[in-house]
C-alpha cells in the first residue's frame, strides 16, 4: 500500500469535508429556487449525495490516490471475512437486540426518505466510510504503526455511528475491526467496500423483519 505523510492524508480530509460542505450549501440553495417546481426532497437528498461522493472519488483519481490495486477482489479472504460478519449480524441481532438502540428512528427516516436512505445505507455510506476510515486513515496515512491506524481509524468509525449506547460502540467497534482486517489482508478498498455493504445489506433485512413480526 502506498502510503502518504500525515500532512498529505489530512488534506485529503479536509477536501473531503470541503467538498460535503459546498455540494449540501449548492443543494439546499436549489431546493429552495426549485420549490415551486415540486421536487420531491428525497430525490434532491439522493442527487447531494451522489454528487458529493462522485466529486470527491474524482478528486482521490485526480490526486493519484486511488489506482487499479485498489479494486482488486480477493475472493478467499471475502468468504472468510463474510462468513465471519454473518455470523456475528447473526449473534447481534439474535440475542444482543435488547441492549441495543431502537431501530424506530431509523424506521421512520427511512419511510420518509426511502429512495435516498436506502441508496444511502446501501452505496454512499460504505464507499465514502471505507475510503475514508480504511483507504485514507488506515492505508495512507503513514502512522508509524499499522496496528495504532488501525485502532485509530476503527474509533473514528465508531465514533461516526456513535449514538448514545455503549453497547452499539462496541459492536461497532467490532465491525470496524473486520473492516480494517479485511483492509491490511486485501490492501484493495474495493473488499471492505462490498463487506460493509453486505453488513448493512443484513441489518436492513434484520430492521424491516423485526418490524413485521411487531405489526
Amino acid at each position: 500500500m502506498d502510503t502518504l505523510n500525515i500532512k498529505s492524508g489530512l488534506i485529503l480530509l479536509v477536501v473531503f469535508l470541503l467538498l460535503q460542505i459546498l455540494v449540501r450549501i449548492m443543494f439546499r440553495t436549489i431546493g429552495f429556487s426549485l420549490k415551486h417546481v415540486n421536487i420531491p426532497e428525497d430525490w434532491l437528498r439522493f442527487i447531494r449525495d451522489s454528487t458529493a461522493i462522485l466529486t470527491f472519488i474524482i478528486y482521490l483519481f485526480y490526486s493519484n490516490n486511488l489506482d487499479s490495486t485498489d479494486f482488486t477482489i480477493s475472493y478467499a479472504w471475502m468468504f472468510f471475512f463474510i462468513i465471519l460478519v454473518l455470523s456475528l449480524l447473526i449473534i447481534e441481532n439474535l440475542f444482543l437486540n435488547k441492549f441495543t438502540s431502537s431501530e424506530s428512528e431509523l424506521l421512520d427516516i427511512l419511510k420518509q426518505y426511502p429512495i435516498s436512505q436506502i441508496v444511502n445505507i446501501l452505496l454512499f455510506a460504505p464507499i465514502i466510510e471505507e475510503i475514508v476510515c480504511r483507504k485514507i486513515i488506515l492505508g495512507d496515512m503513514n502512522l508509524g504503526n499499522i496496528w495504532i491506524a488501525l485502532i485509530v481509524s476503527t474509533c473514528i468509525f465508531a465514533i461516526l455511528h456513535f449514538q448514545f449506547n455503549f453497547f452499539d460502540f462496541i459492536l461497532i467497534f467490532i465491525y470496524g475491526l473486520l473492516l480494517g482486517f479485511c483492509y491490511i489482508k486485501t490492501e484493495s478498498i474495493i473488499n471492505p467496500i462490498i463487506l460493509h455493504i453486505f453488513i448493512n445489506a443484513i441489518q436492513l433485512l434484520f430492521i424491516f423483519n423485526n418490524e413485521k413480526s411487531t405489526v
